[in-house]
């Protein structure tokens, strides 16, 4: 026996060689008896010689939870080698599809895409610097030079062209304003030390910016998808990338962005999660893919949307089917018939052929000549293989007819199961997703009135004495507001994805323990709902460990969670710098600060401390959670390996030595990798130790601020 060209080589009683096709039901027979084989050692305990998870999952059929089948000698000498050679196993993905010189075309795919992951984790800096150089001049400075380096369609993708007279008017020209008139008129009232703050805060405004483009892929940058392309402003890549979209979903892309991220992640971690699957009820499945559906239906194209609304078609499957389940089915053109037959008879044509064009195509070509554009990057090597292949499809692995085979049968695919938890963590719809943005807006004003106030308190003169006083503090009003919402926007925006990602971790404990067990965890988080498995079931275990390695903590969407990290230090570190020139200048040149203007410094300082305290106790919630899943699986695993000398049938008492392995290896992962990859803020990992650094060093500061302002009201001498 043995692999040859990916099919399996056995003999019929006959004599006659033939061959198994993998996905056949006699190749997942022959599997199963591999299994017990591989499995079985004499007395018929098992011998487990396995260090890594994946090691482990080569002794476990594909299909998890399959009968065992008395097996023959000649199959027991072929268990090994036919196991290590499986190229279906979803593990380290590029390596096994190397393995097979039938699979190259396969493995140049998806090791294309894998350095398209990759390269967004890279800081680039030749778009850093020019980035930064960019966003450091006036737009309508800026707007001339980008066309003259780059081009019109750069200028325009980077958002200087056309000119946007509101911005014009609200940062660029306040903040001149603002500069010129604290530098060279001095109003009484305000401090001259801010005009360095504003231009502090204009430099962190630019370098944000710069490191957004810094982390972008190859593709995002070069080529047909790159900025400067038809594609990119076809796709609205600008606003897909934005921190606001995937966070607080402000243009309306996050779908398709979490959708992207999700999949970067599983290429960044090599892990084909439409290789595996669970063993649930039929219910379950059905109500995964129902709230997975809506959100397919969310991220078509706006012309799409009303031919493929699954809550506006009727059902016309019986109970306990798929409404509208053709969304990976080949586009069908429209019926001819008239409108009078029943709506029933194209409702999953409709369905499958308006969400098929709005996955895989963002602009439909008029003509076939026309150059196509893609719902996504990783699409590309898609098209150059002529293949019609969308992001959803990529991304399951199979056709919608597989979906609906596994589905009858009770098997979710893990795919799925990633993207409902996904998208019922992160997802914002509504009105609160602007509500959420904007209440830091309106902080940011408010805090700008505080100089006002602070110097009618202390009794020093009013900046509105003057005319030129009263132009500068409108313009530094306006200018500090829109710029301290922009600090406080990259603090407030990870402290949502954090909490995002702890409801990921409790949605992931669901289904270990259920919901009772989800509703006790402290601070309470809310899951609406995760499918709950039997982790009797070894396919099972390995669907979640695959699903939990891509999702969790640190690893779903690591180049938004590295960008965090140098937001952090440039904005926290702009306001330490802002706070630190107020206290040490004004005791060397008093009469150049006010005290309005120093304690709204502190204010600030302290109002983004607060924030970062927040995002570092989520992220060591995040990184604290690893324990409890650990914790869980331990107690399952010493279930499985209890169950196992109960005198239960051979065939169960394999999947529960089986499932115990894999429960223990997947333990000593969750363990390991809480220390090799943890959350982290500012670059360092989410501790309360890091909560108590911070809190030393910005005190330090502000007693400074307050042992010089007591001074100031008379309260020491």
């Amino acid at each position: 026996d043995g692999v040859v060209n990916n099919k399996t080589q056995s003999t019929s009683d006959d004599g006659v060689p033939w061959q198994l096709e993998p996905e056949s039901e006699a190749y997942d027979k022959l599997n199963a008896s591999i299994l017990k084989a591989s499995l079985t050692q004499g007395s018929g305990f098992v011998e487990m010689r396995h260090t890594t998870f994946e090691d482990g999952l080569k002794n476990v059929s594909r299909q998890g939870k399959a009968a065992a089948f008395h097996s023959s000698s000649s199959t027991m000498t072929s268990s090994s080698s036919s196991l290590r050679q499986r190229t279906n196993l979803p593990f380290y993905r590029e390596r096994r599809l190397n393995q097979h010189d039938s699979e190259s075309h396969l493995a140049k795919k998806w090791r294309a895409q894998r350095e398209e992951a990759w390269a967004e984790l890279e800081v680039k800096f030749h778009p850093l610097f020019k980035t930064f150089f960019y966003e450091m001049l006036p737009s309508f400075i800026a707007a001339p030079v980008v066309m003259a380096i780059d081009g019109v369609s750069h200028a325009r993708d980077r958002a200087f062209w056309p000119l946007r007279p509101f911005r014009i008017l609200t940062l660029e020209l306040t903040i001149m304003c603002a500069v010129f008139g604290l530098i060279y008129w001095k109003p009484e009232g305000l401090s001259a030390l801010d005009a360095g703050t504003l231009l502090m805060l204009w430099t962190a405004k630019s370098l944000t910016i710069a490191f957004k483009y810094s982390f972008y892929g190859y593709r995002d940058l070069y080529g047909e998808y790159g900025i400067g392309s038809e594609a990119y402003e076809t796709q609205q890549k600008r606003g897909r990338l934005l921190l606001g979209n995937i966070v607080f979903n402000l243009t309306g892309l996050q779908g398709i962005g979490l959708f992207e991220q999700l999949y970067s992640s599983a290429l960044i971690q090599d892990v084909d999660l439409g290789r595996l699957h669970f063993d649930v009820a039929p219910e379950t499945a059905h109500q995964v893919w129902d709230e997975v559906k809506l959100f397919l239906w969310e991220i078509c194209p706006r012309k799409d949307k009303d031919k493929c609304d699954p809550r506006k078609l009727q059902e016309s499957q019986s109970k306990g089917s798929l409404v509208g389940t053709t969304i990976l089915e080949n586009e069908v053109k429209p019926s001819s018939d008239p409108p009078s037959n029943p709506p029933t008879e194209t409702a999953h044509t409709t369905f499958g052929a308006g969400l098929r064009r709005g996955l895989s195509r963002l602009v439909e070509p008029e003509s076939s000549e026309e150059k196509r554009h893609f719902g996504s990057k990783y699409e590309l090597e898609s098209a150059q293989m002529d293949l019609a292949d969308g992001l959803v499809e990529i991304f399951l692995g199979e056709g919608e007819e597989g979906v609906l085979q596994r589905a009858a049968v009770g098997q979710l695919s893990a795919a799925l199961v990633a993207l409902h938890c996904v998208v019922s963590s992160h997802m914002l719809r509504g009105r609160i997703r602007f509500m959420m943005f904007y209440t830091p807006l309106a902080c940011s004003f408010l805090i700008g009135l505080l100089p006002l106030m602070i110097n009618h308190l202390a009794g020093e003169p009013s900046c509105f004495a003057t005319t030129e006083g009263t132009i500068v503090f409108v313009s530094q009003y306006v200018a500090m507001g829109f710029f301290f919402f922009n600090i406080f926007y990259f603090t407030f925006a990870p402290l949502k994805f954090f909490w995002n990602q702890r409801r990921v971790d409790a949605y992931l404990f669901g289904m270990l323990a259920g919901d009772l067990a989800v509703r006790a965890i402290w601070p309470p988080v809310c899951v609406k709902f995760s499918p709950r498995i039997d982790c009797e079931v070894p396919a099972n275990v390995a669907a979640w460990s695959a699903v939990q390695r891509v999702i969790r903590g640190s690893h779903f969407a690591p180049t938004f969670q590295k960008r965090f990290n140098f937001y952090r230090v440039v904005t926290f570190g702009v306001l330490v710098m802002d706070s630190l020139l107020h206290s040490f200048l004004s005791a060397a040149f008093p009469h150049l600060d006010a005290t309005g203007s120093r304690v709204t410094s502190t204010v600030r300082l302290l109002t983004l401390t607060s924030a970062v305290v927040f995002e570092l106790m989520l992220g060591m919630l995040v990184n604290n959670f690893a324990d409890r899943h650990a914790a869980y699986l331990g107690k399952l695993r010493t279930s499985n390996a209890a169950m196992a000398t109960q005198g239960v049938e051979e065939g169960h008492r394999e999947d529960l030595l089986a499932s115990e392995h894999l429960l223990d290896t997947c333990m000593q992962e969750i363990e390991k990798d809480k220390l090799a990859s943890p959350v982290t803020v500012a670059f360092f990992a989410a501790e309360i130790a890091r909560v108590s650094l911070l809190l030393s060093v910005v005190g330090v500061i502000i007693y400074q601020d307050l042992h010089s302002m007591m001074q100031n009201f008379g309260f020491e001498s």
